[in-house]
């Protein structure tokens, strides 16, 4: 049997080619879904939007931040070893999917509630940036959370 990835060959390429590294491909060409791994016959693997916006979005602030490593002098070595020092001697599990997921912005409809919502965002992005630089990817703009606090009780009159 097979393994049949997620992505197409042409998608394969253009990740390479937007300064991706083999083993970022590889997490996204066999990238589990619930039911399982891709290359199972009987369970389909994730299905990956290579169209989507936060995609492409990824794709883009990839060769952008590529591009400017190239310019500052940096070597394609150095540049691949820059972008693996985020995966490498972290205590915490990172994955290829914190660069998707530092691009996906709410939707202007659905505000983020929560502050853990916006503190996992931030931890995200402050990983990234601790890792590759601030210039990776757009920043965190600051969001105002809307607060349900009662009103205080007003206190019985006095007799």
């Amino acid at each position: 049997m097979t393994r049949q990835g997620n992505l197409t060959q042409g998608e394969k390429l253009t990740l390479l080619k937007a300064g991706f590294l083999p083993h970022e491909i590889y997490e996204f060409d066999f990238a589990y879904s619930r039911s399982g791994p891709s290359w199972l016959s009987v369970n389909p693997g994730q299905n990956i939007n290579f169209n989507a916006s936060n995609f492409q979005d990824m794709i883009k602030h990839r060769i952008e931040y590529v591009d400017k490593l190239k310019r500052l002098g940096f070597s394609k070595d150095q540049v691949a070893l820059r972008l693996a020092m985020y995966y490498q001697h972290k205590a915490s599990k990172r994955s290829v999917f914190d660069f998707l997921q530092i691009e996906s912005s709410p939707s202007q409809r659905q505000k983020p509630l929560s502050d853990l919502t916006m503190l996992r965002v931030r931890t995200k992005r402050e990983r990234v940036e601790q890792t590759m630089g601030g210039m990776y990817g757009k920043k965190v703009r600051p969001v105002k959370l809307p607060r349900n606090i009662p009103k205080q009780a007003e206190a019985p009159p006095r007799k």
